[in-house]
């Protein structure tokens, strides 16, 4: 599916075993779902798997790519970008300024770069919050993100691998000008967590960067960044919300515009969970005379 300009919403879609070719160059692009600048999308429960790219041609964004301009809002928790194939991006291409918000993207495979998240040249502003990166590879660089280069925030992200290949669970190639944040990203079970190869500057805060065989590499850990095991409720089904033990809850720090998680709970400030998931909490209000009143958000 392609959509060159204006708005479309996609609800209980299934878009699958679709096979991008290449034009006159052998370049494709879109293997699922491709989003021209100035197009809008809205997906819910819609499922993006095993899109593909044509015998010797070179795929950007198997699953979604979304091109300069373009906006994608994923509604809902039934949202899934996985299975997918691409050379560069296999879940999802992105450049230029595009927000990715509320996405589950599992277990695609780039053959080069990007096995979850490309982030291309000439991507400037924008976010990457609240998804869910699991089980993605790449055959060299970012097993489940790869930034080429930005000037943008990722927060709140929960990014699990399986601690096979060489690729990072984030690789940062950019030599920009400009400052790429982390800020509250669960990293872990890859074989390099956070890896700098260029000259990008990169902030660092409230991360948990844990159980990965090497969880830096070419810069240090953040003052405020952790290294704890996030205490998920059931990994072996891949179930990645924190468990009440958890010490990634309140100890992330506030994210302007991210108000809900994933799962569209309230972030109360100051104190964010870390990762894309906020434990359930409770408040108690004292209401005349001494009485106590539980109220969940």
């Amino acid at each position: 599916m392609y959509v060159g300009t204006g708005s479309i919403t996609l609800k209980g879609c299934d878009i699958a075993y679709n096979t991008a070719y290449q034009g006159a160059a052998p370049l494709a692009e879109g293997g699922g779902l491709g989003l021209d600048g100035g197009a809008h999308a809205v997906l819910n429960a819609t499922r993006i798997m095993s899109n593909v790219n044509a015998s010797g041609s070179t795929l950007y964004g198997g699953g979604v790519l979304l091109d300069s301009g373009s906006q994608v809002r994923f509604e809902g928790t039934e949202n899934l970008v996985a299975y997918n194939e691409a050379t560069y991006g296999a879940g999802v291409y992105m450049w230029g300024n595009v927000d990715l918000e509320g996405a589950l993207i599992a277990h695609n495979h780039a053959a080069n770069w990007g096995g979850g998240v490309f982030v291309g040249a000439g991507y400037s502003g924008g976010r990457i919050a609240n998804n869910y990166l699991v089980g993605n590879n790449s055959g060299t660089k970012g097993s489940s993100m790869l930034v080429s280069h930005s000037n943008m925030e990722i927060a709140n992200n929960t990014i699990v691998g399986d601690l096979t290949g060489s690729g990072a669970a984030i690789d940062i190639t950019s030599s920009s000008s400009g400052d790429l944040k982390l800020t509250n990203n669960i990293v872990v079970s890859h074989t390099i967590g956070i890896r700098k190869d260029g000259s990008q500057s990169v902030i660092l805060v409230t991360n948990d960067v844990w159980g990965n065989t090497t969880n830096y590499s070419g810069l240090s850990a953040g003052s405020t960044d952790i290294h704890l095991d996030p205490q998920f409720v059931d990994p072996a089904s891949e179930d990645y919300h924190l468990t009440s033990d958890s010490q990634c809850i309140d100890a992330g720090t506030g994210v302007d515009r991210l108000h809900v998680d994933y799962d569209g709970e309230r972030r109360p400030r100051p104190w964010f969970d870390i990762g894309a998931d906020e434990y359930p909490k409770e408040f108690f209000i004292a209401a005349s005379p001494l009485v106590l009143k539980s109220y969940s958000p």
